[in-house]
């Protein structure tokens, strides 16, 4: 065997494997992830919460789980080329004035470099729309 053939072998196993994970991959709604966002909204808890339910089906996202009680909702998307798909956990409350979105990111699989980032800015922009709010630094 040749060396890139080597290469490609291994390449495409590691691509196989990670591909497996992501089918396989649970959202973890225990603890905010580390790539997070913050929105602020002055609608009400509960009209904020309608909004990003209205989320699925007007975009490529779906709800992978919920918990009512915690006001946590996890939206996801899928594989694509660029990625292994992400779970988009979203950890609301009510504040004075208003209702904060924390806007987490959990790859399905490892990722790294810009992509996660990308993936978590487009999806907060998407929530930042529908609730009419802001990003908070």
């Amino acid at each position: 065997m040749t060396v890139s053939l080597v290469i490609a072998i291994v390449a495409i196993a590691v691509a196989v494997g990670f591909i497996l994970l992501a089918v396989n991959a649970k959202p973890n709604i225990s603890n905010v992830p580390k790539r997070h966002k913050v929105v602020t909204t002055a609608l009400p808890l509960a009209e904020t919460v309608l909004q990003l339910r209205s989320l699925v089906g007007q975009h490529k996202y779906r709800f992978a789980l919920e918990d009512p009680q915690r006001q946590v909702f996890v939206l996801e998307d899928d594989l694509s080329a660029m990625s292994y798909g992400n779970f988009y956990p979203c950890f609301v409350q009510a504040v004075d004035g208003g209702t904060q979105i924390t806007i987490g990111l959990q790859p399905k699989a490892p990722q790294w470099g810009p992509i996660p980032a990308r993936r978590l800015k487009n999806f907060t922009d998407i929530v930042v729309d529908a609730v009419q709010g802001t990003v908070s630094p």
